[in-house]
């Protein structure tokens, strides 16, 4: 397991895998935070194929 200095160093290698999808629209974290995560392992999407999120603008109502 990879151990980073901090969370920009592991941000930064996912991103440069191609690991990394930064959402940058406002979204509601309490109805579209958990769905486009839970996406991924119901949605039948290989572990090989997932990706991490970093939502950069989370809202509440």
């Amino acid at each position: 397991m990879r151990k980073y200095p901090d969370i920009q160093e592991h941000l930064k290698n996912l991103e440069e895998k191609g690991l990394l999808i930064r959402v940058t629209r406002a979204i509601n974290k309490n109805t579209h935070l958990h769905p486009l995560v839970r996406w991924q392992f119901r949605g039948g999407i290989a572990e090989s194929e997932r990706k991490a999120f970093l939502f950069e603008n989370c809202r509440q109502p």
